[in-house]
């Protein structure tokens, strides 16, 4: 199927579509560069053709990076970072390719990653198997550090504030970027659930959702840990979760669990502090990634 990147801005009643991706796309992701510019990367399918692209929000122009797909991708100021899971469509494992234009760089000694994130010029990432776990590296000198050794990490792993976070199937945790044991913030080892795979962070709380057959939820924790808090119940785990300005993103749908990318998606928003939720835009494609940014609200489906 193509791949879309749609947007709804302001008090607009309806979204519009700003970019569509050609070929057979399998997950398209976006995020935003420092200087306000869009970074997305298309993933293509077998017989597909996958990039990496760099998007204008003002003139909606597209400037392709690079000529390979990837599931993962973080920022490392003037670098996009991306990688993928070992032999996903024989695309680079992991790689950097200049926001301004450039020759792109494979990161070497590197097989795969699972999730990815970077900070102040290291890149941390997980991987499984044998050797599974959350790891760092630092370009500059070329140290490739084991953080924590553990082959359950199912989420995307998020930076923030000097700490590292991630989710397990049924914990959610985090770590100082510099290293140090992880602290757990939630666990809920006697309940028959299973986290999603987005989570997003903010000033106050980590969002995530949690899967249940009965009582799917979008749920935030205290980042020092505590009581979990429902912020909106849904019809399915949402496939992307976003945070800022007091606000949190998601998108749920009424997928079939057989189909993920199939059915009606819906992208809401609310404040932490209020209710109710507000629905932004109804899309039939699965959404990937969800990006706020001053008054508007990217996604990609």
């Amino acid at each position: 199927m193509l791949g879309f990147l749609g947007c709804r801005e302001g008090a607009q009643p309806d979204p519009y579509r700003v970019a569509t991706f050609e070929g057979q796309a399998d997950s398209v992701s976006c995020l935003l560069a420092g200087d306000g510019s869009m970074v997305v990367v298309s993933d293509a399918a077998i017989g597909g053709v996958g990039g990496v692209y760099r998007f204008d929000p003002e003139s909606y122009a597209l400037t392709q990076l690079a000529a390979t797909g990837a599931q993962f991708i973080a920022l490392d100021d003037d670098f996009l970072v991306a990688g993928s899971v070992p032999g996903r469509f024989q695309a680079v494992p992991l790689f950097r390719v200049p926001l301004a234009g450039g020759e792109l760089e494979r990161v070497s000694g590197i097989d795969g990653v699972r999730s990815l994130a970077t900070d102040a010029g290291a890149y941390y990432w997980h991987q499984r198997g044998s050797d599974g776990g959350i790891y760092r590296f630092d370009p500059g000198d070329g140290m490739l550090d084991l953080m924590f050794a553990t082959d359950e990490v199912r989420g995307d792993l998020v930076v923030s504030n000097g700490w590292l976070y991630w989710a397990e199937r049924q914990r959610v945790s985090r770590m100082p970027t510099s290293g140090g044991a992880p602290e757990t913030l939630l666990d809920h080892p006697s309940e028959p659930t299973e986290l999603s795979r987005p989570i997003a962070v903010d000033d106050i709380y980590v969002y995530f959702g949690v899967d249940t057959l009965t009582n799917p939820r979008l749920v935030a924790v205290p980042l020092a840990g505590g009581q979990p808090l429902e912020v909106a119940a849904v019809t399915r785990p949402p496939t992307a979760v976003a945070a800022r300005d007091g606000f949190v993103y998601w998108a749920e749908g009424e997928q079939n669990r057989n189909e993920p990318m199939g059915g009606r998606v819906t992208i809401s928003r609310r404040h932490r502090d209020q209710r109710p939720a507000e629905v932004l835009a109804e899309r039939q494609n699965g959404v990937s990634s969800i990006v706020p940014e001053d008054g508007r609200v990217f996604w990609c489906d």
